[in-house]
């Protein structure tokens, strides 16, 4: 397809000086595709990076956007997410051994990192559990203060609790001694996050 002529454009740089300069548009058809294949590129990566992190982590299942690790026994089920150290689902038969998630959640990851609604569903919370009064408490003569989320008070660790930081996931194989296979979540809070003196490995 041939390309179209240049365009002259008269391009005003004061009232006494004018410039004339000549612009040359791409093909729309060109743009497009030269998008789309850069967006495929893209989008390819983070497959494979993604992948590749998943593998390295032992994690096994998805969430819709939340990793998780599914652990397996007899016909039960177990998915924890390295997000919040999440237990997003559990899967057990009932009487007429219809297997049936029995844990509150969400369905994908937009869900647990909402802000509004953000009732702590199967997560770990920390460094504390339930409220800090005032948003401040004390050690010896040293006053801490934190971020109020709850009113003028601290609700189970701050803006960013333990239910909202990625733990590392470490699968544990099943044991000799009739244990199954299991996951060990781990996580370590620098000393001043959230306001919180001290750092802490959880």
């Amino acid at each position: 397809r041939p390309r179209p002529p240049p365009i002259p454009t008269t391009v005003s740089r004061s009232p006494s000086k004018r410039v004339t300069a000549t612009q040359m548009p791409p093909l729309a058809s060109e743009t497009g595709r030269g998008r789309r294949l850069v967006a495929a590129a893209v989008a390819g990566v983070v497959a494979v990076v993604t992948l590749w992190r998943r593998r390295r982590a032992g994690l096994s299942g998805r969430t819709r956007g939340m990793r998780v690790v599914v652990l397996k026994a007899e016909g039960i089920e177990v998915h924890v997410s390295p997000f919040g150290a999440t237990v997003t689902k559990i899967i057990v038969p009932d009487r007429d051994g219809i297997a049936a998630d029995v844990v509150l959640g969400y369905d994908d990851l937009v869900g647990y990192e909402a802000t509004i609604d953000r009732p702590y569903f199967g997560a770990v919370v920390g460094r504390v559990a339930n409220r800090i009064a005032n948003a401040r408490f004390s050690i010896g003569a040293e006053t801490f203060t934190l971020a109020a989320t709850l009113g003028a008070n601290t609700l189970h660790g701050g803006v960013k609790g333990f239910d909202r930081a990625w733990w590392r996931a470490e699968r544990l194989p099943p044991t000799q001694g009739g244990m199954g296979e299991g996951v060990r979540l781990t996580y370590v809070s620098p000393d001043g996050e959230e306001g919180f003196p001290g750092t802490l490995t959880a």
